[in-house]
């Protein structure tokens, strides 16, 4: 199993916070990701390799942002960046 953390920002629905976990491979990751943002925007990284950003965008719609994305700007999609 690896290290994900799934990072949000203080976005006027809650405080900034980090949460780790771990998952067996990025694919599940992405689906506990999306449980724990429900309706905020996060990063979700894998170790120091940053693997995209996601929000939801309506009901059971996700955006996700390019793993391209400048990290240290986050992508425009998301809140506090």
């Amino acid at each position: 199993m690896d290290t994900y953390r799934l990072v949000f920002f203080e976005d006027g629905i809650g405080e900034a916070k980090t949460i780790e976990f771990e998952a067996p491979d990025a694919a599940r990751a992405l689906t506990i990701a999306h449980l724990e943002a429900k309706e905020r925007t996060a990063k979700l990284w894998k170790g120091d390799t940053y693997l995209c950003g996601i929000r939801r965008t309506g009901h059971d719609v996700w955006e996700i942002a390019s793993p391209h994305s400048d990290p240290s700007r986050g992508p425009t999609l998301l809140a506090g960046t």
